[in-house]
C-alpha cells in the first residue's frame, strides 16, 4: 500500500502505488477530513515507468 501526501489542508490527498515497474499516484478531492463518514472522489492519476523520467497522465485510479 501507498502513503498519503496532503497537498492542501482540507480537501485535496493524494495515494501513491508502485505497480507493475511504475509508480503511480492518484489525486482525490476529500469533502472534510475532519469527518469520518467525509466524501471522497477521484480527479486524475499519473504514471512514471521504471526506467524512465516521463510523467504520463492515466485514466483511472490504480485503486
Amino acid at each position: 500500500m501507498g502513503g498519503t501526501e496532503n497537498h492542501t489542508p482540507d480537501t485535496e490527498g493524494a495515494w501513491t502505488d508502485r505497480v507493475a515497474g511504475a509508480k503511480k499516484t492518484d489525486y482525490y478531492v476529500v469533502s472534510d477530513k475532519t469527518k469520518r463518514d467525509a466524501s471522497s472522489a477521484w480527479t486524475r492519476s499519473y504514471r512514471t515507468r521504471s526506467g524512465t523520467q516521463k510523467v504520463e497522465r492515466v485514466d483511472r485510479p490504480a485503486r
